[in-house]
């Protein structure tokens, strides 16, 4: 009867740490009335401005798969792609398994010479889940592995029954621990650079007088292996490298813009066939 007390007490800090997780999973709340302000303005066809009003919400950290997706969605239908594809990485990373925003990063793809950015083989699988849907697993292993050991502990007569489930759960933790590790390693140290110049020209060198390696358009991906100073060494989806410079483009880190360009430039809105 001692260990009984222990027991409830292990089962209640989890209860609790569990609560904790469930409620930093919630997303911001995108139905105020600046986001239905901001979904007028694009159905009114007002797309620049349905975008700057999107992009308000992001920047006061109201951030959601929906504000995220319709941001892009304005900025394409404004002809800025670059800005589109960035917002759309950004909800992608919320909502890896949404199909409207692969349908529609597929579209813009299709449109730019280049495609997606290239990627391990291995990590395809992993990016199905998001950090917080990894953390989730974690800790309910977590709680399968300590509760085996909490029952054996209450009831000394069920620790050989159970000594099979204590040594499952156990390397079952030990393999989700490993995967969540690799996943936000690997999301920490990719970085994504999306073109939103109308032309950005990729040198073979980190200066301006360096020969062109080639061209690449408004909402081409890259990844980003290498910085000096206003540069970024950057790889595309056909292999090629080179240098480009940092004011050409938008920077994702683990499903975040970390380099954020003025979103004042005017350009001239282009007719888009296609419905996103």
């Amino acid at each position: 009867m001692k260990g009984k007390p222990s027991f409830l007490r292990i089962g209640g800090w989890f209860a609790l740490i569990f609560a904790w997780l469930a409620g930093s999973t919630k997303v911001p709340a995108d139905t105020g009335a600046d986001f239905e302000a901001a979904n007028l303005l694009y159905e009114k066809g007002r797309f620049a401005e349905a975008a700057h009003a999107y992009e308000a919400l992001i920047a006061q950290e109201v951030r959601s798969p929906a504000i995220l997706f319709n941001a892009g969605n304005a900025w394409f239908k404004a002809g800025r792609t670059g800005r589109a594809v960035a917002h759309w990485l950004e909800a992608e990373a919320s909502a890896p398994r949404n199909e409207r925003i692969q349908i529609n990063l597929e579209f813009a793809r299709k449109a730019v010479t280049g495609g997606a950015i290239p990627v391990p083989l291995w990590p395809v699988q992993l990016r199905l889940l998001t950090l917080n849907e990894w953390a989730s697993i974690t800790l309910a292993t977590t709680w399968l592995f300590c509760g085996s050991l909490a029952l054996g502990a209450w009831r000394p007569s069920w620790r050989n029954p159970l000594r099979v489930p204590v040594v499952l759960a156990g390397l079952a933790l030990m393999g989700v621990i490993a995967l969540t590790t690799m996943t936000a390693r690997d999301r920490a140290r990719t970085v994504i650079a999306v073109v939103i110049a109308d032309e950005a020209v990729v040198h073979f060198g980190p200066l301006n007088e360096s020969a062109s390696a080639f061209v690449a358009r408004d909402g081409s991906e890259f990844r980003v292996t290498d910085r000096k100073e206003e540069w970024l060494r950057v790889e595309d989806a056909l292999g090629r490298e080179g240098w480009l410079l940092a004011t050409q483009v938008v920077q994702i880190k683990a499903g975040r813009m970390v380099a954020r360009e003025s979103l004042d430039e005017k350009r001239t809105p282009v007719p888009v066939q296609a419905s996103l």
